[in-house]
């Protein structure tokens, strides 16, 4: 605040009080003394300091004011500046106390007497028109335009003023190139009168120099006359306005246009003005340079479109400016009593020229390189910190940081505190895709919602938030998921926050707004939607725990099941399905009813193969798990024609809601059918070897097939189901269960829900890697050994069904010998791949990191058979060969 207008508000205050004159003096110099004044960083400072008077109700609080401010009241943050005045003094709040106990008391006395008007002013019939003829010949002086005052008149900043506003109805054309009129040009909202009024801009507005140019040249005048012209002419440059003997560079071929952005404005100063007046006003010329860059940003970079934090910026700099001109002014006043010599002036702009250049490089640095938004921030920080041993720089500098930080700071809260995004200019360091909602998170493969909904843009985040950027997006995402799920987040320890060159002030906050955040969405995960009882319900059905389930919903859906594809009735399916829940140990589940049924085109193989196709490079190297957006693994198109039976094809889909559909997402739920697949294609291949047993009853009433040949047929029908069955306990028992518990054990102790998805993607990851199921070589070994287990039971149904069927002794001893034939055929091809097998397993068990494989190398050759059937050593290091 001015201090003529501090002088003149404190004796106003005093005369209505009726206090005592006396303290007019004492007032003054604690008002300005005091570092009272109101502005953008004392309200924030107001805020911080009742939210932290107000305790448990901080967030009331925050959240009134932010309604309050939505009204656009011009009389809200005046009255949190008082109120946080009131706060900050223990001694103004007790004497509030008690002054509002005495006048509850005293209510009922009467009100003083209104105060006597003052005589109405009255105007004779001769006043009012000599007033007439003035104002009649003020139009006409305006009409005609203005004519060149004599030398020597007292014409200063004040007249420029008058003669701008004179020419406010100038031809828009003497705008053309200049800065003001492209940026009305550039926004369509822009109001026409930015064209039509030149003289509104403050840079040096483009005039015609004829009426301007004087008739003397300087050098012809007295030295003392050529002090008090040159005067003139520097307070008329100050404020921005050309003078007649400190003129602007222009371009000669247009000398009409103003300056173009981004064009440092060089003065020409009259060439025959006495050497050591010239030396002096050299001096003071940078500090109109300064301005004329300070004022092109105040005029053209300030627009809505700039974002909110340039506009606080600008505002910032424009108050500056404000008082910079009150300077200027105050010099006028000298002049005007002819107390103002040159060296006076000289010594008057001194205290105002490193301010000024500083604003003048931040504004140069500004326009150059249109900072906005974060990039805006991060270089008044960098200026901040590097003011370090200037006490006055860095002041000021961290006070157009905080000015400009507090929109900037504001969009923070309401991400850490709400989980909102009030980002209408595209300035806050998170970005949020508008066309991700939670409803594609539903139907996506993978994490794409999490990861791509709301993301942090580097270009956008101030230098001195980048440390906490990756805090502040889980922060908001947090919120913003319990927001989308009909729940209020209330942060118990909101605050206002507000820049310090101490980051842990504001730090702080934000780690409690985080801790606050990850507590919540968990409680929201775990307690109240049951993660761990959906996962366990999910498990059950697609790990193939629920046994009594498994078993009769095959039964009862065989007959569908062996049909092809195309001939299916899902809703009959459906149907079984839910009868087998109904019967089952699964009816006590409660999420029974999320399970469905499904038929997928493709093999298990195939997809598997599909899968690894994506997700390993030309070498092998694995890449990773699948990204389905590359590619559809399921379709209604490709569904027709296919030639794969219900059994091949049968898979489980499971229904989940949001929130939960972050944890499993369609990506998770894809790998659990691969488990599932897997698993009930070794329980089907396990089916066929079982029912075999009722075909050796067949071969036994033949009497031309010989005992040995039956019982190879048994031992290998044998070594298949120890290896179907070994390999399925290997699978559940050795892999899924213990990942399943390390898993539950970290998920007890998980704080944030990002680790919630890490630990549940790694158990998914690990039990397809310890499956088997993501390396080319052991996958297509495994599958050739289920696919010969598979052949060979339904070979020996075929052989069984021929023998039994044969009419005479003669077919049935070709029975018999395609019988014997089949056997060795089935047994050479199984032994190899089973050596094949071992030789892979007993390769990754020597691995430091796969050493799990040995127990299933020690259970399918747990007799040394296959060691012996081709004399070399297959077992893990540290087994001691079979006796």
């Amino acid at each position: 605040m001015a201090e003529f207008k501090t002088h003149h508000t404190v004796s106003r205050l005093i005369e209505l009080l009726r206090c005592d004159s006396t303290m007019r003096e004492e007032c003054v110099e604690l008002l300005t003394t005091g570092g009272n004044s109101f502005g953008p960083i004392s309200v924030v400072t107001a805020k911080a300091g009742i939210t932290r008077h107000c305790a448990g109700k901080a967030h009331e609080f925050l959240h009134l004011y932010n309604r309050i401010k939505s009204t656009r009241s011009n009389e809200l943050d005046p009255m949190v500046y008082i109120l946080g005045k009131i706060v900050d003094s223990p001694e103004l709040c007790d004497f509030l106390t008690l002054r509002s106990s005495h006048l509850a008391s005293s209510k009922g006395a009467p009100l003083p007497k209104a105060v006597p008007s003052a005589p109405k002013a009255t105007i004779s019939d001769d006043e009012l028109l000599k007033l007439r003829n003035d104002l009649a010949a003020a139009t006409n002086a305006i009409r005609r335009g203005p004519s060149p005052a004599p030398f020597g008149s007292s014409s200063t900043a004040s007249n420029a003023a008058a003669s701008s506003a004179s020419h406010s109805t100038a031809v828009p054309s003497v705008l053309a190139g200049s800065s003001l009129a492209d940026y009305a040009r550039k926004y369509e909202n822009a109001p026409a009168w930015l064209e039509s009024r030149p003289f509104l801009t403050a840079d040096f507005p483009a005039v015609t120099r004829a009426a301007k140019d004087p008739a003397v040249p300087i050098g012809t005048l007295p030295v003392a006359i050529q002090e008090v012209a040159v005067v003139d002419d520097i307070l008329y440059t100050m404020s921005g306005v050309e003078g007649k003997y400190i003129r602007i560079t222009r371009d000669p071929a247009h000398p009409a246009r103003g300056l173009n952005v981004g064009q440092a404005p060089a003065f020409d100063i009259d060439s025959t003005l006495d050497p050591s007046l010239k030396s002096l006003v050299e001096r003071i010329i940078p500090i109109c340079v300064y301005y004329s860059n300070i004022a092109r940003l105040t005029d053209g970079k300030g627009m809505f479109s700039d974002g909110v934090v340039r506009q606080a910026f600008c505002s910032a700099v424009a108050r500056l400016v404000k008082e910079y001109l009150i300077v200027v002014a105050q010099l006028e006043t000298q002049y005007r009593k002819g107390q103002l010599s040159l060296q006076k002036l000289w010594f008057y702009v001194q205290p105002c020229l490193k301010t000024m250049e500083m604003l003048s490089a931040l504004a140069v640095d500004v326009v150059t390189r249109d900072l906005k938004g974060g990039a805006l921030l991060s270089l008044l920080h960098t200026q901040t910190m590097g003011y370090m041993g200037d006490r006055t720089a860095q002041e000021l500098s961290l006070h157009l940081v905080q000015v400009a930080s507090a929109p900037y700071f504001d969009m923070l809260e309401q991400w850490i505190y709400n989980g909102v995004v009030d980002d209408t200019f595209n300035e806050f360091m998170v970005k949020e895709d508008k066309g991700l909602d939670r409803e594609f998170a539903l139907k996506m493969y993978n994490d794409s919602y999490w990861e791509r909904r709301y993301t942090i843009s580097t270009e956008r985040t101030p230098s001195f938030l980048v440390p906490m950027a990756d805090k502040i997006l889980r922060t908001g995402k947090y919120l913003n998921v319990i927001r989308e799920s009909s729940r209020e987040p209330r942060c118990p320890n909101a605050v206002s926050l507000m820049y310090q060159i101490r980051e842990r002030e504001y730090i702080g906050a934000i780690e409690d707004a985080f801790a606050y955040a990850s507590k919540s969405l968990i409680t929201l995960l775990t307690a109240d939607l049951d993660l761990m009882g959906q996962l366990a319900s999910i498990k059950s059905y697609f790990c193939m725990l629920c046994g009594d389930f498994f078993a009769h919903f095959i039964d009862i859906a065989e007959g569908e099941l062996v049909k092809v594809v195309r001939d299916i009735e899902p809703s009959r399916l459906s149907a079984l399905l839910e009868l087998a829940l109904r019967v089952s140990s699964a009816s006590n589940d409660p999420f029974k009813d999320n399970l469905t049924v499904g038929l997928v085109p493709h093999t298990l193989v195939t997809e598997l193969f599909r899968i690894m196709n994506i997700t390993h490079d030309h070498k092998g190297n694995e890449r990773g798990f699948i990204d389905p957006e590359t590619f559809a693994l399921d379709g209604p198109d490709n569904m027709e024609g296919s030639s794969l039976t219900g059994l091949e094809a049968l898979t489980f889909e499971y229904t989940v809601q949001w929130p939960m559909s972050l944890v499993i997402s369609r990506k998770s739920l894809k790998r659990y059918q691969l488990l599932f697949r897997h698993l009930f294609h070794c329980r089907q291949v396990e089916r066929v070897l079982c029912n075999t047993w009722r075909d050796d009853q067949v071969f036994k009433e033949n009497p031309h097939i010989p005992e040995s040949a039956r019982a190879a047929a048994f031992a290998l029908r044998q070594r298949m189901l120890n290896f179907v069955q070994s390999f399925q306990y290997y699978s559940m028992y050795e892999v899924i269960e213990p990942n399943w518990h390390v898993m539950a054990d970290k998920l007890s102790t998980a704080s944030t829900i990002d680790d919630v998805l890490t630990i549940h993607s790694n158990f998914l990851d690990t039990c397809l890697k310890e499956c088997m199921l993501t390396n080319p070589s052991s996958l297509k070994t495994i599958s050739k050994l289920l696919s010969v287990c598979s052949v060979f039971g339904t070979g020996m149904k075929n052989i069984a069904s021929e023998a039994a069927v044969a009419p005479n002794s003669t077919d049935r001893l070709t029975a018999s010998t395609k019988f014997e034939s089949s056997m060795s055929g089935f047994n050479k091809k199984f032994t190899a791949e089973m050596h094949q097998l071992l030789d892979s397993l007993a390769a990754f068990a020597t691995s430091a990191t796969e050493q799990h494989m040995s127990n299933m190398v020690a259970r399918l050759d747990f007799n040394g058979y296959y060691t012996q059937t081709r004399g070399e050593h297959i077992r893990p290091s540290g087994r001691a060969p079979p006796p």
